[in-house]
């Protein structure tokens, strides 16, 4: 939240989003994972999150409002700024306009948000043309920041079945070698990643502890 610029905050809904990790359903799942985007939510004039006041004078008559109506279409699809600043940085797709920049629009095939509404969409926290429990190729144009940068966490795609390990074995000088290199190891169970290696010299002994 921007203590700051509270319309922003109006956009969250559309900036942010609720990913379900645990389907199909997994005893070995449970909890939640949060994450905090360290960007604050833009507004646009005309769109289409609330009323925004100066659409009203849009339209006017000619006489004695036009100065103020053509005015006022000049700042069509502009960020709008509650006190004029903000405590977070944005994420804006500038145009390249530097004296009369704008913020670009997108249509997006298949996108909910109608495209003259549809601001900074890469930009959005979602599952759009991301598929489920997969890590979506991060070049895809039409993805939003979920399959770009979040979904590789999925623990659907994490081969782990929630199990610990831990056994010992005798060693000689080639296994010794071999143990204190190793980085997996395989068991009935499926490939070991190893954490902890604990080394008895006095009975000649490896414990390998980790995971499947």
């Amino acid at each position: 939240m921007d203590n700051v610029d509270v319309v922003g905050n109006e956009s969250h809904g559309r900036f942010s989003d609720i990913v379900e990790w645990n389907l199909p359903y997994s005893t070995l799942q449970s909890g939640s994972r949060s994450v905090t985007v360290p960007f604050g939510t833009p507004r646009f004039r005309d769109d289409g999150i609330d009323t925004d006041i100066l659409g009203d004078f849009n339209n006017l008559p000619a006489y004695p409002f036009g100065p103020i109506s053509d005015i006022i279409n000049l700042y069509k699809s502009v960020l709008t700024l509650e006190k004029g600043l903000c405590f977070l940085p944005k994420l804006l797709i500038w145009d390249g306009n530097i004296v009369n920049g704008r913020t670009l629009k997108y249509n997006i095939p298949g996108f909910e948000v109608p495209a003259d509404e549809n601001y900074n969409f890469p930009y959005m926290f979602n599952e759009f043309n991301s598929v489920t429990n997969t890590a979506y190729p991060t070049d895809h144009p039409n993805s939003g920041l979920y399959p770009r940068f979040f979904s590789i966490d999925n623990p659907k795609l994490i081969n782990d079945q929630g199990l610990d390990f831990e056994f010992t074995f005798r060693y000689d000088c080639d296994t010794l070698v071999g143990a204190l290199t190793a980085k997996h190891v395989q068991l009935p169970q499926g490939v070991g990643r190893i954490n902890k290696i604990t080394l008895n010299l006095e009975d000649k002994t490896v414990t390998l502890i980790g995971e499947v």
